[in-house]
């Protein structure tokens, strides 16, 4: 099962992008699957780099129609929530218009949204949403593999 992770990158300001995605595959993988990283996070020159390139319009496009096309290939999405965050809201939203399994995963704050348990198959709370969500969150989609909003 591709499971495509996504993350508020104002979380990965307070870490180095680069390796926090390469430690949630590395956690991804164990649970035997396939983890589907958004190109922002494992690239982070990408995004400054298609600044230096193209205005802000085109560089946003880019890099979101790249994150859709690997959202689009995945089977599932780990949404991952410390905060409210446009991006990632946005990679829920798309995966459940298009039948994705949703799992989100959230702290305290959110964890009562209407949004979330509407766009979410499983809502899963942690204060480690990076280490301890994402492992319960493995765990449900390897128990839990029928189609969405079964």
């Amino acid at each position: 099962m591709k499971v495509y992770i996504a993350l508020p990158m104002t979380f990965v300001n307070h870490y180095d992008p680069q390796k926090l995605f390469i430690e949630l595959g590395e956690l991804v993988r164990e649970y035997h699957l396939e983890p589907v990283l958004p190109n922002d996070g494992m690239n982070p020159g990408k995004w400054s780099e298609l600044l230096e390139k193209h205005s802000f319009r085109t560089a946003s496009k880019v890099l979101v129609e790249h994150d859709l096309a690997l959202l689009r290939d995945s089977d599932a999405i780990i949404a991952l929530f410390h905060a409210s965050t446009i991006g990632t809201s946005m990679e829920l939203v798309y995966a459940r218009l298009w039948g994705k399994v949703t799992v989100v995963v959230v702290e305290r704050d959110t964890v009562h949204h209407p949004w979330l348990w509407y766009h979410a198959d499983k809502i899963i709370y942690s204060t480690d949403i990076t280490g301890d969500g994402v492992r319960r969150a493995c765990q449900w989609l390897n128990e839990h593999k029928a189609p969405p909003n079964s």
